[in-house]
């Protein structure tokens, strides 16, 4: 048996959901994350290769979905336990749920301007401000604050035990590094970890004093070189499988300024989102698809006029005000509408943005740096199916130049590596 031991401590408040909906420490929700980081490390090795690297999957972290013949010709599901185990234990003892009670709401605010009211700054002829705790972490987050307190503190740690079984130690210790690597560079954990909530970070010794930028960017570039793909290669797959590159350039970007607290991070993560979404695209830029605008659905919309895919659809699903024909509930060949008279948006698609806050030392100090970055995948088929033709085609001639776009607002706001 070969054992391996780190520390695992929240930047960011964590959503882990235990069994009453309020958060804990969850050796299942660490060991998916620690599956997907794997994979993203390990696809390369398959060939990306979605079978191959499924099966292999299996076989280091467990599956229950494999089959196998019997004796009578039927097929039965052959569970198999991994070879990799872990377990979580709280740094502090007896320790096992969140310790944060609340979530101050209204202190941090942006201004968003697809939203109408009377509260634009000054100066503004449309839009408010909304809080950028609210716009980040929605759901878990409520106008209220938390919807299920307590959260994972910031600064709450545990001790992470990994052990498996392998004839070749090497080949599986060297695997389980890589993963552990990947999920310190770039991992979060959680609900609404995509948007920097449950930002982790991976140490070998509690309290480990932070890396400074300079060593973090370096560290995030060697990774880079075996881990990263040419964007139009990246968009042959359907699934997220490795860091995109584009023009020579890595896909990752870091805000400019570092902060004290976690707030003022997420604040910054939410004013460059509102950034890449509002200025995505516009009419004659992307000519295959519509611009990208917002609009309230009602009835007197003409279904599916008032439906098609625009370049907003590309970055993630489903949009407020915005359903898209084919991916909304129909009954009898007309869209189903909720309470507020929007169309039901019954497909999913997450964002492949995805940020994080890294704590780093700049002059003696302890400061968070928020950082972006793209895993890059097309539009999965199964949804890309089920638009019309013509909206098929211009999804897949305008998906480079859409990501293109977004990356042009991403540099005018934030450093590229």
């Amino acid at each position: 048996m070969h054992a391996m031991t780190r520390f695992i401590t929240f930047t960011t408040p964590g959503f882990l959901g235990g069994a009453t909906g309020t958060s804990e420490w969850r050796a299942l929700s660490l060991k998916g994350v620690l599956r997907f980081w794997w994979r993203v490390v390990h696809a390369q090795q398959e060939q990306f290769d979605v079978g191959r690297l499924r099966e292999q999957e299996g076989l280091l972290w467990g599956h229950s979905w494999r089959e196998h013949g019997l004796p009578s010709g039927k097929r039965k599901v052959w569970p198999l336990r991994g070879r990799v185990c872990i377990s979580l234990t709280p740094v502090e003892p007896e320790i096992f749920s969140g310790t944060m009670p609340s979530l101050a709401i209204g202190k941090r605010r942006v201004h968003h301007p697809w939203l109408g009211g009377s509260q634009a700054p000054e100066g503004a002829t449309f839009g408010r401000e909304v809080d950028a705790l609210l716009y980040l972490g929605y759901g878990p987050v409520t106008a209220r604050g938390l919807k299920n307190a307590p959260a994972m503190q910031p600064g709450q740690a545990a001790r992470l035990c990994l052990w498996w079984f392998a004839r070749t130690q090497d080949e599986a210790h060297a695997q389980v590094e890589k993963t552990l690597e990947a999920l310190n560079l770039f991992g979060c954990v959680g609900g609404k970890s995509r948007n920097g909530w449950g930002s982790l970070r991976v140490s070998t010794v509690l309290d480990e004093p932070p890396w400074s930028r300079e060593d973090l960017l370096r560290r995030i570039r060697e990774f880079a070189r075996s881990y990263s793909r040419d964007l139009d290669e990246c968009l042959n797959n359907d699934w997220c499988h490795a860091l995109a590159s584009s023009q020579g350039k890595l896909c990752v970007w870091y805000c400019p300024q570092t902060f004290p607290s976690w707030e003022e991070a997420l604040q910054a993560i939410a004013e460059i989102k509102i950034s890449v979404v509002t200025k995505l695209g516009h009419q004659g830029e992307l000519p295959e698809l519509a611009a990208n605008t917002d609009g309230m659905e009602s009835e007197r919309d003409v279904y599916p006029k008032k439906a098609q895919i625009t370049t907003r659809h590309i970055l993630s699903y489903p949009v407020t005000n915005h359903g898209v024909a084919g991916w909304v509930l129909e009954r009898g060949g007309k869209p189903v509408r909720d309470k507020s008279r929007r169309l039901r948006q019954n497909e999913r698609l997450a964002n492949q943005v995805r940020f994080k806050v890294h704590v780093i030392q700049e002059q003696g100090r302890r400061r968070l740096l928020p950082m972006a970055f793209h895993l890059a995948h097309r539009l999965p088929e199964a949804l890309a199916g089920k638009l019309d033709p013509k909206q098929r085609e211009a999804v897949r001639t305008s998906e480079p130049r859409v990501w293109e776009r977004v990356y042009q607002v991403l540099s005018q706001h934030w450093v590229q590596l």
